[in-house]
């Protein structure tokens, strides 16, 4: 779990706006720092809610030589009962090309 460049300046500006609240003691700013945070929190939980359950599984069908290309097949399973997971950004290690989305996984 990584943030983006938009989760950074959003952890930036609600860090900004904790100074500001802290500041001036003003409610509203009080109110929109709250908001923030919990809107931070939400997508954590959610972020762990989609991706717990999920078993990632690859296999390679031929063999593998430097500077060539070569197959792997990627196989994504869910094992929790009622929900389903959404979009799923695989990508592969430093030095390897490759990457793929899978939007839906269902339960």
């Amino acid at each position: 779990m990584k943030p983006t460049k938009e989760g950074k300046r959003f952890l930036l500006a609600t860090l900004l706006i904790a100074v500001a609240a802290a500041n001036t003691g003003n409610n509203l700013i009080y109110l929109i720092l709250a908001m923030m945070i919990s809107i931070f929190v939400i997508s954590v939980v959610v972020l762990n809610l989609n991706l717990r359950g999920l078993i990632f599984g690859f296999a390679i069908t031929q063999p593998i030589f430097a500077k060539s290309r070569s197959v792997m097949k990627v196989s994504l399973s869910n094992k929790k009962n009622f929900m389903p997971s959404y979009s799923i950004h695989i990508t592969s290690p430093e030095g390897i090309e490759g990457q793929c989305t899978i939007p839906y996984v269902p339960s």
